[in-house]
């Protein structure tokens, strides 16, 4: 997906208050729109007609584990960014989701300027790749 802004950011947390906190962080930012989603399943509800730039997804969701739901944002070729949020500590949990595609990682307990970092590499990375891919259109559109 190329980039255009606002950059929309989905923060996945099953819990209201770390959800609601996470979202006060990126509204902060113009430059970013936060979307808060409770659960996996309302998420992918929302991309059955929509899109979003950035996913930051809580390994341990209620309805859908966070590796799980990593694997079918891949799984739809969006090109979304993904980044899963944890305390957890088990290597295997930890490992599944690198193994499925994870972009980033970011461990709880986090400050905002932690979280925002994070937020920010993603964004850079996503401005990087819409710059080379501007330019090769740019470049073919010129060629015909």
């Amino acid at each position: 997906m190329f980039v255009k802004y606002p950059i929309k950011v989905a923060i996945v947390d099953d819990e209201p208050d770390v959800l609601e906190t996470l979202k006060d962080f990126v509204e902060e930012y113009e430059e970013y729109e936060p979307l808060a989603f409770p659960s996996a399943e309302e998420l992918l509800k929302y991309l059955e007609n929509s899109d979003v730039h950035i996913a930051m997804i809580d390994i341990n969701l209620v309805d859908m584990e966070g590796d799980e739901l990593l694997e079918k944002l891949k799984g739809m070729s969006k090109g979304i960014s993904v980044v899963m949020m944890t305390g957890e500590s088990r290597l295997i949990k930890l490992s599944a989701c690198f193994f499925a595609g994870a972009d980033d990682i970011v461990l709880k307990p986090f400050t905002k300027d932690d979280f925002m970092e994070v937020i920010n590499s993603r964004k850079r990375q996503l401005e990087r790749w819409a710059k080379v891919l501007d330019s090769h259109l740019s470049k073919k559109a010129r060629e015909h």
